[in-house]
């Protein structure tokens, strides 16, 4: 698998750049104000259906879609599988063992601090509501309602709104 992302025209389809790594790029996602791009570099390559521990550092990496340049690397210890950017600099990540069981990191997109984790059944999909001020997460157990506090944690909100939802490639939530 090569270790690249390719950067197309949208209208024209035409390549107008390729980023080469030593890393698998992958769970990319726009910001809300659709100025950056962010993506995880991860050591080893992943499918949608596996996991490998992580054998070495991983980072999410940020690219300014005005400038073209990717001006931040952030490192981040566990497998970043899904990464969801909010409305005001943060990052919402997951990061999961298998498919038992996810970790979902706050970062600030800035520092990397980790803002908060909390422990979710399954892997997890993200989606940050147009608000901000909420999120999804899909997982094999169903579909998962979140609040974003203020002050950086989150917090469940209700019991899986439909059991058997079973996502295989992502979560898009509308107003």
């Amino acid at each position: 698998q090569e270790r690249a992302l390719y950067m197309l025209d949208a209208v024209t389809g035409q390549l107008e750049h390729v980023y080469r790594f030593d890393r698998w790029p992958r769970a990319m996602q726009r910001t809300p104000d659709g100025t950056r791009l962010y993506f995880s570099l991860l050591t080893a390559p992943r499918s949608e259906d596996e996991y490998y521990p992580a054998r070495g550092p991983n980072f999410i990496a940020s690219l300014d879609l005005d400038s073209g340049i990717i001006d931040r690397f952030l490192p981040f210890a566990g497998d970043p599988f899904a990464v969801e950017p909010t409305n005001d600099e943060r990052l919402l990540v997951s990061s999961h063992a298998w498919s038992t069981s996810t970790t979902l990191y706050l970062l600030d997109a800035i520092s990397a601090a980790v803002l908060s984790t909390s422990a979710a059944p399954g892997s997890e999909y993200l989606s940050v509501h147009p608000s901000g001020t909420r999120f999804y997460a899909a997982v094999n157990a169903g579909l998962w309602r979140y609040e974003l506090l203020p002050d950086g944690q989150t917090r469940r909100l209700d019991e899986s709104y439909r059991q058997s939802a079973s996502p295989r490639r992502g979560l898009f939530v509308s107003t």
